[in-house]
């Protein structure tokens, strides 16, 4: 970290090490990308704690962003408890939903993905994430211990790839697709 990253901001530094953490993840440079999602998660969550301390309210976006990178760099119940927290405060937010689940599938709580993964939005225009998790609650339906690792391998597969097609929509497009997302 240099001296000037030092003086920017919490928030900045979050924000823009997730948005570079879900650029090298597009390039396939899965080295670079944790290396930015534990900045960003370290960043966040430090943020997180001192308005917590203040009594202030967090951006959801901010929620959401360190929830995500905590999932991507195995701090799957820390990431649960930030996911949670922006469920509470705004419902709407696919990413929320998906990485909820997949936090709980990951800890071995099935019960909780499903309930996580069914909530998750139907109107969302993420056709390939919204399948993979259709297959996923079929195949599982019934079970009494489902394969949360196939689950996750198959839903890390479907994220990846619509993060790839979300990346080749005009930028109009793409940006209000973000912008639906909340953040």
């Amino acid at each position: 970290m240099g001296f000037l990253d030092r003086l920017a901001p919490l928030d900045a530094r979050g924000e823009k090490n997730f948005n570079r953490a879900m650029q090298a993840e597009l390039r396939r440079d899965f080295s670079e990308a944790e290396s930015r999602f534990t900045k960003c998660a370290d960043a966040l969550t430090t943020l997180l704690d001192k308005k917590r301390e203040k009594g202030k309210q967090p951006l959801v976006r901010h929620l959401v962003m360190a929830g995500i990178a905590c999932v991507r760099i195995g701090r799957d119940e820390q990431a649960l408890a930030f996911l949670e927290q922006a469920i509470s405060l705004r419902d709407d937010i696919p990413d929320a939903w998906l990485h909820a689940g997949y936090a709980c599938a990951k800890l071995g709580q099935t019960k909780r993905a499903v309930d996580y993964w069914q909530s998750y939005p139907k109107w969302s225009e993420d056709r390939i994430v919204s399948s993979a998790l259709q297959k996923i609650l079929q195949t599982w339906q019934g079970k009494e211990t489902p394969d949360a690792a196939s689950a996750c391998e198959a839903i890390a597969q479907a994220y990846f790839s619509q993060m790839r097609h979300n990346h080749a929509l005009p930028p109009a497009r793409k940006d209000a697709m973000l912008g639906k997302r909340g953040y």
